[in-house]
């Protein structure tokens, strides 16, 4: 049932779908996809989506985290490549616990997430009319969780949205017309390099992607020489230590 042509797919048919497209691209600008949020570099997509499923598409991302799948909660974070997650599921990951457990490397397309440094608190503005009994990527016309403060235009997928580093989320094209480099809600002052676009796709992506692999490299870095000048204790050491406390 589902994705025969014959009937509407259902959220999951749509996410674990293994043409689900998302939304950055490789090198040669062609969208990869995942399955159940697996993201693999390597898969290419080679067929393309109906209107219908790329708006279920477009809703399913901006809903889900990117790590584990499962529906956004109160404390979402993202990463620099813009996407969105929970951020106890980033710590899971970054610790290699829970569902990461002994799989971590199945999920190197995360490799840039090393420490909470490399995530971002979202704070996003909740639409009133949001009601969560009619939300589904098949519904497509409901209205969805988030919306823009300034614009009002909803986070559906199907309009760009920016985070900045204080956390607030607005659509792009809200923080283009404002041309301010303050927040328009707590007014904290940013700058252009500052903001993080939420799921860019072709030159964008592989900028920010640089960016991120660049930061996740120094980390990794001086995690390792942190640890090397770490002093080594030995055996002895260990002993007398246990001596005096149990003495």
């Amino acid at each position: 049932m589902g994705l025969d042509g014959g009937s509407i797919p259902s959220r999951t048919d749509v996410l674990r779908r293994s043409s689900w497209k998302v939304s950055n691209m490789n090198e040669a600008g062609v969208r990869r996809s995942t399955r159940g949020a697996q993201f693999q570099p390597n898969f290419v997509m080679k067929e393309s989506l109906t209107t219908e499923e790329t708006n279920q598409l477009k809703v399913a991302k901006t809903s889900v985290c990117a790590l584990s799948n499962q529906p956004l909660a109160d404390n979402i974070v993202c990463c620099g490549l813009g996407y969105l997650y929970n951020k106890d599921t980033v710590i899971e990951y970054i610790t290699g616990l829970g569902m990461f457990e002994n799989n971590k490397q199945k999920y190197d397309e995360f490799s840039h997430l090393v420490s909470l440094r490399s995530v971002r608190s979202v704070k996003f503005q909740k639409n009133p009319n949001f009601d969560p009994t009619k939300a589904s990527a098949d519904n497509t016309d409901a209205p969805c969780r988030f919306n823009c403060s300034v614009s009002g235009l909803p986070f559906n997928g199907h309009y760009d949205f920016v985070v900045l580093p204080c956390g607030h989320a607005f659509a792009d094209r809200a923080i283009k017309n404002v041309k301010s480099n303050t927040c328009c809600t707590c007014e904290q002052k940013f700058e252009k390099n500052e903001v993080i676009p939420l799921f860019p796709t072709g030159e964008v992506y592989q900028a920010r992607k640089k960016i991120v692999d660049q930061e996740a490299a120094e980390f990794k870095a001086k995690k390792e020489k942190k640890r090397k000048h770490e002093p080594t204790t030995t055996t002895d050491e260990v002993k007398q230590k246990e001596k005096k406390t149990s003495s």
